[in-house]
């Protein structure tokens, strides 16, 4: 007999299963996420635009955040929650309060395309004066 799968849905959005999320957009966020633990969630803040929690982070987010300003979508086939970078400080510090090691990386952009590397150094400035 199959095994019967529960379908996660956010809002009006079904969530693919974990295992139907792409391969390349979780080894992505395994390399950016050396070391990760269950408590450890990261937050991306690009230089421009949205910040963003994906994957498993995303689903956590969208859970425990104030969902105003919130914005969910599917669309790579892997959940992910964009809200604007001028609510890091304080999104981060309320999933710090859930007992989250909040981490706020930057992707580092070469000519448009995200790369694999990220800005350590703005991650730390950031995370120290959000106390998270």
């Amino acid at each position: 007999m199959p095994r019967k799968t529960s379908k996660l849905r956010i809002g009006d959005i079904e969530i693919p299963a974990p295992t139907a999320w792409p391969a390349a957009t979780r080894q992505w966020f395994e390399s950016v996420t050396p070391g990760r633990g269950n408590a450890d969630l990261y937050i991306f803040e690009p230089k421009e635009g949205p910040a963003f929690c994906i994957l498993e982070d995303a689903i956590a987010a969208f859970t425990l955040l104030d969902r105003a300003g919130l914005t969910v979508s599917t669309g790579g086939g892997y959940p992910i929650v964009t809200f604007d970078a001028a609510t890091v400080e304080e999104r981060g510090n309320d999933l710090a309060n859930f007992g989250y090691r909040v981490h706020i990386l930057t992707p580092v952009y070469d000519d448009g395309k995200r790369a694999d590397v990220i800005d350590i150094s703005a991650a730390a400035a950031r995370r120290s004066k959000a106390k998270v």
